[in-house]
């Protein structure tokens, strides 16, 4: 008898342990039904919103506040920078491509040269020479008799004309090929600097930072000798006339933009250059340190450069709210995830491409974009976020427009039992930011449960 009530105590004490765990649960669900998971997990939502915003950085600085939208957090996971404005002035050194005065031909190979007047980008006159065809198609000139002394300390690139009249195939090679030279001592001393290029039948500017240069033996940007183009058609080649002009070397000021807080550097060529990841809100787990960026994009830049700069951006929804439903009738369940983005209007406008990106679960069998139907069935992909590490699975993209609020609602199939409880299992997962408490307080509950079953059964 004895036994039989300390059993039914026993008994007792666990089902109140365990009721206790089940309202705490639904509690902390019910008071996280619309927090945003960012916030408190640094979960990632699988529906979000994303754009391009474009933007011309003439100021030295500019600031995109998100304080006042409905979005909990945002991610660049791209920026694209387009620079085609640098000052970079259209002279020559010294009048070098005006005259043929102090060059030396490679008359072998070439049969005519000249300067033109018509086809001329700086100054008064262009230089030409025709090379002829033959077996080598190869050939040079060079500006200075191995003597020029030029001090280029206080410059960072050369950049020169070039255009030929017909469209054949250039070489390059060691010590030769289609390139431009130049070098300290004379050519016997292989102490040079050398690029390689292709020429084509339109006027095209090279612009070479002296880093971009192929570095052989030990040339003194202090005391260069010569300057040689070389040219060197495949063999068999018809022909052909070559342009230069404007040959002269230029100091380009580097530049560089900032996007909270890194750094990227443009190039001396004004190429276009991409960076990845360039702003993470949350990683999976865990929240970002940078806290000052937390509700802005703050842009930058120094130098003379004015970038063309495209943010691939990232909105997550500002709230989140989720519920379960039985179907007595056949004891089904229904479980819903709900997103919402509101006071979208002064941000919307400010992208481009507009899209909703929903990631689709298997269990999902109706969607809804403000209450219209929202189609599950097109064509799915897989994107990563941040990196490979995290796959969003079966993505539909939905092109949308701009407009104040967004809500969006996934309905899944599921059992009676995890529509019931559905709530605190999303609860659960939302606890991940305090998982380092979780699984202690877990494993105290059981030992609580352990010991009480232990000292009643020692009783007996």
């Amino acid at each position: 008898m004895i036994a039989r009530s300390r059993l039914v105590v026993l008994m007792l004490l666990l089902c109140t342990n365990t009721i206790f765990l089940i309202l705490a649960l639904a509690y902390y669900s019910t008071t996280l039904q619309g927090a945003s998971p960012l916030q408190y997990a640094g979960v990632i939502p699988t529906a979000f919103i994303e754009g391009e915003m474009r933007i011309n950085l003439r100021e030295n600085f500019r600031i995109i506040d998100f304080s006042n939208l409905g979005v909990s957090g945002y991610d660049i996971y791209k920026m694209k920078v387009e620079t085609n404005n640098l000052d970079i002035p259209q002279t020559e050194y010294e009048g070098i491509t005006e005259s043929w005065n102090n060059w030396v031909l490679d008359m072998d190979e070439i049969k005519m040269y000249g300067t033109d007047k018509n086809e001329k980008i700086v100054g008064n006159n262009s230089l030409w020479f025709d090379v002829k065809p033959s077996n080598i198609s190869n050939t040079w000139i060079r500006y200075g008799d191995w003597n020029l002394h030029l001090d280029l300390s206080q410059y960072n690139a050369l950049t020169f004309y070039i255009k030929s009249n017909v469209t054949v195939s250039w070489q390059h090679n060691e010590g030769g090929g289609t390139a431009i030279f130049i070098g300290s001592g004379n050519w016997s001393i292989w102490n040079y600097l050398k690029y390689d290029f292709n020429i084509t039948t339109n006027w095209q500017r090279l612009i070479i930072p002296f880093d971009d240069f192929e570095v052989v033996g030990k040339p003194s940007l202090t005391n260069i000798n010569y300057i040689i183009i070389s040219v060197h058609a495949v063999p068999g080649s018809p022909c052909y006339r070559i342009w230069i002009d404007g040959l002269s070397f230029v100091n380009i000021e580097e530049s560089s933009v900032y996007c909270n807080g890194l750094k990227v550097n443009i190039p001396l060529t004004s190429s276009e250059i991409e960076s990845d990841n360039v702003w993470v809100w949350a990683n999976i787990y865990g929240y970002n340190q940078k806290d000052i960026f937390r509700n802005k994009i703050i842009l930058a830049k120094s130098g003379p450069a004015e970038p063309n700069i495209t943010l691939f951006v990232r909105l997550y929804p500002r709230s989140f709210s989720y519920y379960g439903s039985v179907n007595f009738t056949d004891w089904s369940g229904t479980t819903v995830d709900s997103y919402v983005w509101d006071n979208l209007t002064t941000i919307l406008p400010l992208l481009h491409n507009i899209r909703l990106v929903v990631s689709v679960s298997k269990e999902n069998f109706r969607g809804a974009l403000n209450d219209e139907p929202l189609l599950l069935n097109g064509n799915k992909s897989t994107i990563y976020l941040y990196t490979e590490r995290y796959p969003l699975e079966n993505v539909i993209t939905f092109p949308i427009v701009n407009r104040e609020n967004y809500t969006v609602r996934l309905y899944s199939k599921t059992s009676w039992i995890s529509a019931l409880f559905y709530p605190m299992s999303r609860a659960l997962w939302m606890l991940q930011r305090f998982r380092g408490a979780n699984y202690p307080l877990l494993l105290f509950y059981v030992l609580i449960s352990t010991v009480e079953v232990i000292i009643l059964f020692l009783k007996t």
